[in-house]
């Protein structure tokens, strides 16, 4: 009778009976006392969607055998084990991750990748090459130089002479600065921020990566098309071949798409190709999307419409080819490729970088950061045997200055070397202010963001 009396009670708090906003004890637990509040909270909580919804009858019991569970957990003091601590510190990592700003940028940053993957782009492109750590004055000298090669370009000069005579791209001298498509999202963030409101023909502003200047110029944009499976047929024509050499290859392939056209077997055929890593396989290759091949071989394939369709043959500068379309499949969804989008925010340092200021800047203002003291102390205190995992915190000894403040919490110079101690790898060397100022940046993020988790 006790049960149903229960029952009759909850039903009318799930209806919105005065009572239900009452911390009168709803029902005992050992030693526990379960609120109405509690409960409904609790109740209303799990049932938030119509997915295996469950009636107040059925959820006390649900929630009767949970709350015994725990009771006996704590009795055995199962709640002490290292096992379970380390598994609950996972899962709340894990309920954490969603309301975090860092998780929100990261998943803003995956989607625009997405989005940018779905255009792609044939650019004019143009480079002056410059390291990530260069010393102020060579990167003043770079600046200066790529400024100078855009006045010539904005002058009217021509384009593939200006490209022949200053660009440090490995293979200007063969595509004379002109990029076949690829996907947006291909190329280093600064471009990709400026091609997605460019006007065709506008160059842009020298744009700075870690490799250097770059001055590009949108030609054309499309959307993507996918991805493509072919087989192909090739007779080689390596620089070194005489006219007469190549005049026997061009024959030769001439001769294989008559046979082809006659209803020969592709496969078979193709066991003649001079490609040896195909030819056994029947001329097969694996899927490609835009950018993967050279631009003649990509546009042959994507021309091809329908399976075992080929093509007449086509010169690159490997040889010539005859094609044979396998198969074509459109774009991978959000869903399939949300691995690798965040795998690459993870690993990219651009948008490491993008991630990090966004947070700083949100976190800063949330939670009243305020800088007191640069850690200039530490320019001299922090030495290469940093760059080798060597160094020792105590050479930072006496600096102890507040350096900031988030709240009422304080951060000092005591904090910043034992993080310094504790976060130092082998890495390649740069310059000992530099590096400080960085460091000291990350310093600010972590603290910031464990704020933000606690």
């Amino acid at each position: 009778m006790k049960r149903i009396v229960l029952v009759v009670l909850l039903s009318t708090l799930i209806s919105g009976a005065s009572f239900a906003q009452k911390n009168d004890p709803l029902m005992t637990i050992g030693k526990a006392k379960i609120s109405s509040a509690e409960f409904m909270h609790i109740y209303s909580k799990n049932n938030a969607t119509e997915f295996d919804k469950k009636s107040v009858e059925e959820y006390i019991d649900l929630f009767t055998n949970f709350k015994l569970k725990v009771i006996e957990a704590e009795h055995l003091k199962l709640d002490t084990i290292t096992k379970f601590k380390n598994e609950l510190a996972g899962y709340r990592e894990q309920l954490m991750q969603p309301y975090l700003t860092e998780s929100k940028k990261i998943e803003q940053l995956m989607k625009q990748s997405y989005d940018r993957s779905a255009t792609e782009v044939k650019i004019d492109h143009l480079f002056i090459k410059l390291s990530e750590n260069a010393s102020e004055k060579d990167e003043e000298l770079a600046k200066k130089k790529a400024r100078s090669v855009l006045k010539r370009l904005n002058k009217g000069e021509n384009y593939e002479k200006v490209v022949r005579e200053t660009s440090d791209d490995r293979g200007a001298n063969k595509n004379k600065g002109h990029l076949w498509y690829m996907p947006l999202s291909n190329l280093p963030y600064p471009i990709q921020e400026f091609l997605i409101s460019a006007n065709k023909n506008q160059f842009s502003e020298p744009i700075r990566s870690k490799f250097g200047f770059h001055i590009v110029r949108l030609v054309d944009k499309r959307k993507a098309q996918g991805q493509v499976k072919v087989a192909h047929i090739m007779m080689a024509t390596p620089r070194t071949m005489t006219s007469v050499q190549l005049a026997n290859a061009k024959t030769k392939i001439d001769s294989i798409y008559k046979v082809l056209k006659s209803g020969a077997d592709f496969a078979t055929t193709a066991k003649i190709s001079e490609d040896p890593g195909t030819a056994a396989k029947g001329g097969e290759l694996p899927w490609f999307s835009t950018g993967r091949m050279v631009p003649e071989f990509e546009k042959a394939a994507f021309a091809l419409k329908n399976k075992s369709d080929f093509s007449k043959p086509v010169k690159t500068d490997f040889g010539w080819h005859i094609l044979r379309l396998i198969d074509r499949k459109p774009m991978p969804t959000y869903k399939e490729k949300e691995k690798d989008l965040r795998r690459d925010v993870a690993r990219n340092p651009e948008k490491k970088a993008i991630v990090k200021a966004y947070v700083s800047k949100v976190l800063k203002a949330e939670y009243n950061f305020k800088l007191r003291n640069k850690p200039t102390g530490f320019y001299s205190a922090v030495d290469t045997t940093i760059f080798m995992a060597k160094w020792d915190d105590k050479k930072a000894t006496g600096l102890n200055s507040l350096l900031f403040t988030i709240g009422n919490k304080k951060y000092t110079g005591v904090d910043f070397a034992e993080f310094l101690a504790t976060k130092q790898v082998r890495k390649k060397k740069i310059k000992i202010s530099k590096f400080v100022d960085l460091m000291f940046e990350d310093f600010i993020y972590t603290s910031l963001t464990d704020i933000e988790k606690d």
